[in-house]
């Protein structure tokens, strides 16, 4: 739902994340639930994905034929050319799992909590055309 968590002592957006670990983008453990009937001290939007970066490259040459306005275009398209894996953002569908009763919270975390399972963009992609014109 629309609950939030508080940060847990030590915890705040920088260091909650971990960049290179894929298993545990987000620490599970920098949050703990907040009293019952009260809104935790975590803001919305703190937590950054991975975000993407890609490049793509692409060159033409067109080669004038011999009879008037016939040409040929030839290309080489290369996609993410440095191969870039960008990976998508971490699972948060649930952070806790069996958070108890209401008077008493007992809260364990889930195990697909911060772990991010697929990537964004395909890996590098060559592509080769030609063109007649006329």
């Amino acid at each position: 739902g629309t609950d939030r968590p508080n940060w847990a002592l030590g915890c705040n957006p920088q260091n909650a994340i971990d960049p290179h670990d894929v298993a545990n983008y987000f620490k599970a453990s920098c949050f703990t639930l907040p009293p019952y009937g009260y809104l935790g001290n975590v803001g919305a939007l703190v937590l950054t994905d991975p975000g993407l970066w890609n490049t793509d490259v692409g060159l033409r040459r067109t080669f004038p034929l011999k009879r008037e306005g016939l040409s040929l275009q030839l290309g080489a398209d290369m996609f993410n050319a440095f191969n870039r894996a960008n990976p998508s953002a971490p699972s948060v569908t649930s952070i806790f799992i069996n958070s108890g009763t209401a008077t008493a919270p007992n809260a364990t975390y889930s195990p697909q909590a911060g772990q991010i399972t697929s990537t964004l963009t395909a890996s590098r992609q060559f592509q080769l055309s030609a063109r007649l014109a006329f």
